[in-house]
């Protein structure tokens, strides 16, 4: 069985260091990208997607052949959540961010 696999794309590394803490020990894999462009070749290999908002992500051809969920970590949402989007508020809690990302991969098992 291949392990879960998260992506972080954020510029700095601490939100990847929590996930990677907690989740990694049960078997989920913590991959950190920088920019949505460094992380354009790892995005259909990851279940979640953990982005700031404050990165540019809008190019949506990185997302046409992404088929798993994404969490946007931001200070406002457009109030328009894609399928499988969820939506954290800076500043949000780590635990907030762990179980969303946990009840997304359970409903993608």
């Amino acid at each position: 069985m291949q392990p879960k696999r998260i992506l972080v794309i954020d510029r700095t590394p601490d939100t990847q260091a929590v996930l990677q803490a907690v989740l990694e020990p049960a078997g989920t894999v913590v991959e950190h990208a920088r920019t949505l462009n460094a992380a354009a070749t790892r995005l259909t290999a990851a279940e979640v997607v953990v982005i700031d908002s404050e990165e540019s992500f809008s190019d949506d051809d990185c997302w046409d052949d992404y088929a798993g969920s994404r969490v946007v970590l931001g200070t406002r949402t457009n109030g328009r959540a894609a399928p499988g989007e969820r939506f954290l508020e800076k500043p949000f809690e780590y635990p907030d961010l762990v179980r969303t990302i946990r009840e997304l991969l359970d409903h993608g098992a």
